[in-house]
């Protein structure tokens, strides 16, 4: 039994206008998603800004009502219960921000956001050594007991921010870009707490980003997000050695190489991105990929298998060569 399940997620915002703000369309923000999560596995989302991959934490955590589809935690589905009957699940699921110094109340110390955890779900206080094992857990010293969030860098500020999400032990931590607006140096100390708090608590997380390589190192498994729709996901060596999929071959080509001899010119994508609002009837890449056909234009992809653990939408997947590209 999978950690976690979603089948067909959806989610759809409305687009209104006028003076009787009428709904006039829909945004498709995540649009038909199936995944599963094990416990003890990082599952890496990718893709680039604006793909739905937030949007898709935040709506299988239920932080953003589901449109269509159905979740699962452990077995048992949790789409549409009430707030109330979503509680143990809240102490099981958290979720860790891009922006640390937003997701934490300027106004309370630090003593005060890493109680308020232990408070909601009714445990008994009062809390201080339990703040203090979690700051020394996440390498924060006592110190920062009565401080607030202004007083510390970046780094420090999402530390505390891991702090609060691991306070109830949860089974599950999605994370959203958490080292994206940090120095590079910072990433890797992030990174490494991360995988550290995996292996001690066996935790299933999703990590989400918009760089490959950070995915790469985190992940077990990767799941490339194209225009709110799943375009390839399996192992990361198999993706980053034999990606099928052409928007995988453009991400993989868009990571930096530090080594000037070995650098490569990079391959931009051209072409637009189409709108989410109108979706095209076909593949979504289609206007900018170099091998789409007619065929491509008019036929929707669904994932296939490319073998027991790698998944492509693409129906020319097994024709073109992408070593090409």
């Amino acid at each position: 039994m999978s950690l976690l399940k979603i089948t067909d997620l959806s989610k759809r915002f409305p687009v209104k206008g006028g003076v009787l703000k009428r709904t006039l369309g829909e945004v498709h923000a995540v649009d038909r998603v199936s995944l599963t999560l094990e416990a003890g596995e990082t599952l890496g989302i990718v893709g680039e800004s604006g793909c739905g991959k937030s949007t898709l934490g935040k709506t299988l955590l239920q932080l953003t009502e589901v449109t269509d589809g159905r979740i699962e935690f452990e077995g048992v589905d949790i789409t549409h219960r009430s707030r109330r009957a979503l509680l143990p699940f809240r102490r099981d699921a958290q979720m860790v921000f891009q922006d640390a110094y937003e997701a934490l109340n300027a106004r309370h110390n630090v003593a005060r956001i890493l109680s308020e955890p232990f408070e909601i779900h009714g445990m008994p206080g009062p809390h201080d050594d339990r703040v203090l094992a979690l700051l020394a857990r996440v390498g924060l010293g006592a110190d920062a007991f009565h401080r607030y969030p202004h007083e510390f860098s970046g780094g420090q500020r999402q530390r505390i921010g891991i702090a609060r999400a691991i306070a109830l032990a949860p089974k599950l931590l999605v994370c959203d870009e958490p080292v994206s607006a940090l120095d590079v140096s910072v990433q890797s100390q992030i990174m490494n707490l991360l995988m550290d708090l995996q292996r001690e608590r066996n935790l299933g997380m999703l990590f989400i980003a918009h760089d490959l390589a950070v995915v790469k190192h985190l992940s077990h498994r990767i799941a490339v997000m194209y225009l709110g729709q799943i375009v390839e996901v399996g192992p990361g060596d198999a993706l980053f050695k034999r990606p099928k999929h052409p928007y995988t071959r453009a991400l993989i080509d868009a990571i930096p190489v530090i080594d000037p001899d070995q650098a490569q010119p990079l391959k931009p994508l051209e072409g637009d991105v189409p709108s989410p609002i109108n979706r095209p009837n076909g593949c979504a890449f289609a206007s900018r990929c170099r091998f789409a056909t007619d065929a491509c234009r008019q036929t929707r992809p669904v994932l296939g298998p490319v073998d027991d653990k790698h998944q492509v939408a693409c129906i020319r997947a097994d024709e073109i060569d992408l070593s090409a590209f």
